[in-house]
């Protein structure tokens, strides 16, 4: 409904996958594929969590 009008000048598609839960979706461009789906978002971020980082040191 908010994006109506760019999805249209756009030529942008959103086409409903009962494969993908609430809450992900795939972006694919000509030249891209965005996985951000819940499962990949997840492993992401439990990944980065594992990972060791100075970030963290005072």
């Amino acid at each position: 409904e908010y994006l109506a009008e760019e999805i249209a000048s756009q030529h942008w598609q959103i086409q409903e996958d009962i494969n993908i839960e609430r809450g992900g979706c795939i972006v694919e461009t000509g030249a891209n594929q965005i996985d951000a789906t819940n499962e990949v978002r997840w492993k992401r971020i439990s990944d980065a969590l594992a990972q060791k980082s100075d970030w963290l040191l005072p």
